[in-house]
């Protein structure tokens, strides 16, 4: 083989390399330091942590379903309606409810007796199997 040949391929290589390198994309800068917050934005954001572990919020955001804070079922109430009814004994109440779901187990959990139709058949199995404290759930 000439050598000539050789040089010349080794030349063309040399070259595509030495392109590749100048074409790498160029180092992404570091972001700027975030801005020093007012005190009323850190009390807001320290407020908003607080209120989001409290009610329940944070977890129900990661779990995809109404949640307290303890990990409990919670009815897809308004945190105030959730509030106001959480100071009532429901021992002795009957519930009929179209429809089961975490409202059904937070009644159940509550004390009262609470039957309920459902229309979706692995819902209603899901349900059958997380509360026997239901009373009856149809199909």
């Amino acid at each position: 083989m000439d050598c000539t040949v050789v040089r010349r391929c080794l030349g063309k290589v040399k070259d595509a390399v030495a392109r590749r390198l100048s074409c790498q994309p160029p180092a992404v800068p570091a972001p700027p330091p975030a801005p020093p917050q007012d005190p009323t934005a850190r009390t807001v954001a320290a407020a908003t942590a607080i209120l989001a572990d409290l009610s329940g919020y944070r977890r129900s955001i990661e779990a995809k379903r109404p949640l307290a804070a303890d990990g409990s079922p919670h009815p897809w109430y308004t945190y105030p309606a959730i509030e106001y009814l959480n100071q009532f004994d429901a021992s002795g109440l009957d519930i009929f409810e179209f429809g089961c779901g975490h409202s059904s187990l937070y009644w159940a959990r509550k004390g009262a007796r609470v039957w309920c139709v459902e229309h979706d058949p692995e819902w209603h199995q899901s349900m059958s199997l997380q509360s026997s404290t239901l009373q009856g759930i149809a199909l």
